[in-house]
């Protein structure tokens, strides 16, 4: 599976609009915003970070956006607009994952093989 095609594939047949973001060569975000919301998605890909703690997924996303505060089009992007933070993820999670994340206000979602996930 192309991963990134097929996400991208996914996210426009639902009418968002997408970008990548890559902060170093392991961390990789997906931002997709559709009318007054944007969903901001950690994704977990090969080798990516596990949700271990809370103090560590929060930090994940407060990295991300004090990355894209440098950008002139960040305000542009985020004002006025309701943000979700998401953990795209490509296998299933184990309880104990899945409630960190809830803990961090995070939603997990899972890509399964066919590519066939809910978009909100």
């Amino acid at each position: 599976m192309d991963w990134q095609s097929t996400i991208e594939r996914r996210f426009e047949e639902g009418g968002f609009q997408i970008d990548w973001i890559w902060m170093n060569r392991s961390v990789l975000f997906l931002l997709a915003w559709k009318g007054r919301g944007i969903q901001v998605y950690y994704v977990e890909w090969e080798g990516g970070l596990r949700p271990l703690r809370v103090s560590v997924i929060k930090g994940v996303f407060i990295e991300l956006l004090s990355y894209l505060r440098r950008f002139e089009r960040f305000e542009r992007a985020f004002k006025g607009r309701n943000v979700v933070f998401r953990w795209m993820v490509f296998r299933e999670l184990p309880g104990s994952e899945r409630m960190l994340l809830d803990e961090s206000g995070v939603k997990p979602v899972f890509v399964p093989p066919d590519g066939v996930f809910p978009l909100e």
